[in-house]
C-alpha cells in the first residue's frame, strides 16, 4: 500500500542519515618521524615558526638553571617567545600528589612562563596527564614518548611523530580542551604550605630540597639539618629558615630553582607526613626571568639550523586514528586480532597484573581482569600461538631485571612462542610503539600499565602507512639488537 511504501521510505531515509552521522570518514595526513635526538629539532622548528596558536600538554617539563642553553630550556624559551610575539599559547602542566618532585619542577616552568603571555594550567591533582602533546596552528600535531627533559632529549630511545592534518589537529584540540576544562590556573600544592614563622614550631623535622643539592645531612636526635649548596652551607635547624637570606646574601639568585619550596618531613601520630615551606623571595622570580631572557637571547644568536621537517618527503598516511585514554586498548586489540604476519613492540613498561593495583580508582565488575594490559598480553599470546611473529622488547631500568609484573608479561608471551627481550641497564627504551603487519603503527605516550590504559590522560594514534610501519619495524629491530633475550 501507499502507506507502507511511505513508512519504508522513511525508515530507509533514517537509516541512511544514521549511517552518515555515525560512520566517520578516515582522517588522512602527512607524517614525519621525530625519534631520539630528532625530536628537539622538530619541535624547536615548529614553535619558532608558529603563527596563530600553540597548545601543549606536558607531563614533564624542565628548565635547568645550572645548565644554560640545554635543549629543554630552549623549548621552554620557545613557548615564551611565541607568547610574546602574539601567538596564543596554552599549556597544561602535570600536577600530582604522588609525584611531588615532578610537580615542583613543572611549577618552576609555570613561574617562568606566566609573565610571557602564556595561558597556563595545572591538571587536576588526582589525575595524571602523562601526555606529550603539541598542536601548532591547528594543523600540526606532535605526539609520542618524549618529555621535555634532559634524559628524553639527550639520552633515551624515544619514538615520536609529527602529523600534518587539520582534521587530526582538530580532534586532538578537542582532547586538549577537555583536559584544560578540568584544569586550574593556580598551583595547588601537593603538600600543605607552612609559613616560615611557623617552621620553628614543627618538631622532629628535617628539610628536603626538590632538586638535590650537593649533600644533605640529617640528625633526627638533635633536630639538626644541614643543606650544602655550591658555595654555601645552610643550617635549617632551630628557627634558621627565617634567616636564609641573611646567611648567604646571593643565595636566592645563585640557586633560584632550589629555593622556591622547601619540603619538610614531619613525624606526627606515629607516621611521617610532608609539609611545604615557601621561601620564595621577590628576587628569586627576577633571577628566573633573567635566566629565561638569556635563553631567548641565545636562541636569536644560534647559527642557522638545517630544516628537519621536509613535508615534500613526508610519508602519506591512508588513515590516522587518534586513540587517547580508554580508546587505546580496544583499538590496539582489534589490530592484534587481525594480525596475520607480525606484531612487534618496544615499550618502556609492559605489566601483567595478578591483582588490580591498590592505587586504582576505577571500580571493576566481578570477574573482570585485574587490568586491560592483561587483555593486551592475552591477545599477543593468542597471536603468537596462531603463528604470528610476535616480538616485544621492554626496558628494565638500571637494575637490569624486570619487575614481577613485567616478568609475568614476558613469561606469558614467551610461553606462547613469542620472542621477548629486555634492554641493557646502560640504555633506556622510553618509547611506546608497536607495528602490526606491514601497514599499521601504534605510537604515543601510552605504556602497557594499568594506570596508562585505564586512568591517565594519554595521547596515541594508529597510523596506516607502509613507510611509517617500515621505519618503526627497523626502529624496534634496532632496539632488539641492543637487548638480550629474556630469561625467566
Amino acid at each position: 500500500t501507499v502507506g507502507a511504501l511511505i513508512i519504508a521510505a522513511l525508515i530507509l531515509g533514517c537509516a541512511v542519515l544514521y549511517l552518515r552521522l555515525t560512520s566517520r570518514p578516515a582522517m588522512t595526513g602527512s607524517v614525519v618521524t621525530a625519534d631520539d635526538r630528532d625530536f628537539f629539532a622538530a619541535v624547536h622548528e615548529l614553535l619558532s615558526e608558529a603563527e596563530e596558536s600553540v597548545d601543549v600538554i606536558l607531563y614533564q617539563s624542565r628548565f635547568y638553571f645550572r645548565f644554560p642553553n640545554s635543549k629543554s630550556n630552549i623549548l621552554i624559551a620557545d613557548l615564551a617567545a611565541a607568547g610574546e610575539r602574539g601567538v596564543r599559547v596554552r599549556a597544561v602542566l602535570e600536577l600530582a600528589g604522588w609525584n611531588v618532585e615532578n610537580s615542583e619542577a613543572n611549577r618552576d616552568v609555570w613561574t617562568l612562563l606566566r609573565d610571557s603571555g602564556v595561558d597556563l594550567y595545572f591538571d587536576p591533582i588526582d589525575k595524571t596527564s602523562h601526555c606529550k602533546l603539541l598542536i601548532v596552528d591547528g594543523e600540526y600535531v606532535v605526539l609520542g614518548s618524549s618529555n621535555w627533559s634532559y634524559y628524553s632529549l639527550e639520552r633515551n630511545h624515544e619514538a615520536n611523530v609529527v602529523i600534518r592534518s587539520k582534521p587530526v589537529a582538530r580532534k586532538f584540540r578537542e582532547f586538549f580542551e577537555d583536559v584544560m576544562s578540568e584544569s586550574g590556573r593556580e598551583y595547588s600544592a601537593p603538600v600543605r604550605r607552612v609559613a616560615a614563622r611557623e617552621a620553628a614550631e614543627i618538631e622532629g623535622r628535617y628539610a628536603l630540597i626538590k632538586d638535590l643539592p650537593l649533600s644533605v645531612a640529617y640528625d633526627e636526635g638533635r633536630g639538626v639539618g644541614l643543606i650544602e649548596f655550591d658555595g654555601a652551607t645552610v643550617d635549617v635547624s632551630g628557627g634558621e629558615l627565617d634567616r636564609l637570606e641573611a646567611l648567604y646574601p646571593d643565595f636566592f639568585e645563585q640557586a633560584a630553582e632550589e629555593t622556591l619550596r622547601v619540603l619538610v618531613r614531619v613525624r606526627r601520630d606515629g607516621g611521617v607526613a610532608l609539609e611545604a615551606l615557601d621561601i620564595e623571595k621577590s628576587d628569586t622570580r627576577r633571577a628566573m626571568q633573567e635566566k629565561l631572557s638569556a635563553e631567548k637571547r641565545y636562541i636569536k644568536e644560534m647559527p642557522g639550523q638545517k630544516r628537519v621537517i621536509d613535508w615534500s618527503r613526508a610519508a602519506r598516511a591512508d588513515r590516522i586514528l587518534p586513540i587517547p585514554n580508554e580508546r587505546y586498548t580496544g583499538e590496539i586489540g582489534k589490530l592484534i586480532d587481525g594480525a596475520g604476519r607480525r606484531v612487534w613492540a618496544a615499550m618502556l613498561n609492559a605489566v601483567y597484573y595478578e591483582s588490580t593495583p591498590g592505587t586504582a580508582r576505577k571500580k571493576r565488575a566481578e570477574g573482570d581482569l585485574p587490568s586491560d594490559t592483561n587483555r593486551i598480553a592475552g591477545k599477543l599470546e593468542e597471536a603468537a600461538r596462531r603463528g604470528v611473529d610476535v616480538r616485544v622488547v621492554v626496558d628494565v631500568g638500571g637494575s637490569g631485571a624486570p619487575s614481577r609484573g613485567e616478568d609475568r608479561f614476558l613469561e606469558v608471551l614467551g610461553g606462547a612462542g613469542a620472542a621477548v627481550f629486555v634492554d641493557s641497564p646502560e640504555t633506556t627504551i622510553h618509547a611506546k610503539v608497536a607495528v602490526v603487519d606491514e601497514d599499521y603503527t601504534v605510537i604515543g605516550s601510552t605504556n602497557w600499565t594499568y594506570h596508562a590504559v585505564e586512568e591517565n590522560n594519554e595521547t596515541a594514534v594508529i597510523i596506516e602507512s607502509r613507510d611509517i610501519n617500515e621505519h618503526y619495524a627497523e626502529y624496534i629491530g634496532a632496539r632488539i639488537a641492543e637487548s638480550r633475550p629474556y630469561a625467566p
